[in-house]
C-alpha cells in the first residue's frame, strides 16, 4: 500500500504541473526531445527493471514522457488504466541546460529536475526511506500497455 502511496504522490505532483512561460537552451534541449519511457525505478529500496510490485505490470508502463521542441511536453502513466480511467497526460513547460530536463510547474515550487546521465533522464524525488528514483530511456515510440494484459488477481488466471 505505501508503495502505490509513492507513486500515486509522485502522479500527483506531475498532474498538479500547468503551463508557464519558458526560455529553453536549444543546444541542450534538442537533444531532450522525443519519446521517454520508465525504464527503472527504486522505491522502499527496492529495484524494479521488468515489472511493477508483484502485479506484472510492465515497468515501461509506470511513466511515459513526451519533450517537444517548443518547450512543451506531457507525462503520463498507462498503468493508470487498470482501474477503469482513461490514461490522464498532464501538459507542463520545460527548460533544458548541461544538467538536464526541469520541468517548469503553477509556481516556483514546482519545479522538478530530471538529470540527464547516460543517455537516461533520472527523476530522484522524496529523501532517505522515502526516496522515489525514475529512468526514463528514449524511445521511438511507446511500449504497448493494456490492462489485459495483467493478471487478475482476484481470478489468480491471465486474461
Amino acid at each position: 500500500m505505501r508503495k502505490i502511496t509513492a507513486i500515486s504522490a509522485i502522479l500527483l505532483m506531475f498532474f498538479c504541473f500547468v503551463g508557464c512561460s519558458h526560455d529553453y537552451v536549444e543546444d541542450y534541449g534538442a537533444e531532450l526531445c522525443g519519446f521517454w519511457e520508465c525504464e527503472k525505478l527504486i522505491m522502499d529500496n527496492t529495484e524494479y527493471t521488468e515489472t511493477f510490485m508483484d502485479s506484472k505490470i510492465p515497468i515501461s508502463a509506470v511513466y511515459t514522457l513526451a519533450v517537444s521542441s517548443d518547450g512543451t511536453g506531457w507525462l503520463g502513466s498507462p498503468m493508470s488504466t487498470l482501474y477503469g480511467d482513461t490514461e490522464t497526460k498532464q501538459s507542463f513547460r520545460w527548460t533544458a541546460d548541461k544538467n538536464g530536463l526541469t520541468i517548469n510547474g503553477e509556481d516556483s515550487k514546482d519545479e522538478i529536475l530530471l538529470e540527464y546521465i547516460e543517455n537516461k533522464l533520472i527523476m530522484t524525488r522524496g529523501e532517505g526511506d522515502d526516496e522515489v528514483k525514475v529512468w526514463f530511456t528514449k524511445v521511438e515510440k511507446f511500449s504497448e500497455f493494456s490492462p489485459d494484459m495483467i493478471t487478475d488477481t482476484e481470478k489468480g488466471e491471465n486474461k
